[in-house]
């Protein structure tokens, strides 16, 4: 692994599993979570890995319902015959909302990782304060 000094700034790679879920690997996510965290921050303790271990699950509970979504459609016919949502709709939003909070905490997010705003540019700073600024 290049240390932090050595790395190339460059765009968010498309993870391999959004084209194929079936490559999704929990394993693989918490190892590669694991390494970044280490190098990022250089410090872990060993509770981490719980908090690790819980966001690779609702990650695969994302996964395996994007998948079924993509298979069934938003709007399934139910066992009933009765034309309705898809359930994995709202599991897959729960486990969304779980995912960043875990995500937060971990330091995984652009705003847990950023927490000090840039200074804007003047002139940007005068427009955003709009006509009475």
């Amino acid at each position: 692994m290049k240390s932090r000094t050595d790395q190339v700034i460059s765009p968010i790679p498309l993870a391999s599993w959004v084209k194929n879920p079936e490559t999704w690997d929990k394993y693989t996510f918490i190892n590669d979570a694991s390494e970044y965290l280490w190098e990022a921050y250089e410090s872990s303790t060993e509770q981490d890995q719980h908090a690790l271990a819980m966001l690779a699950e609702v990650l695969e509970t994302f996964v395996v319902c994007c998948k079924d979504i993509s298979e069934n459609g938003l709007v399934i016919t139910h066992h009933n015959g009765v034309k309705g949502k898809n359930h994995h709709v709202d599991i897959r939003d729960k486990s969304i909302t779980k995912a960043i909070l875990l995500m937060t905490e971990l330091g995984l997010t652009p705003k847990s990782r950023f927490p000090i705003k840039p200074k804007l540019n003047p002139e940007y700073e005068k427009l955003l304060r709009g006509p009475g600024g």
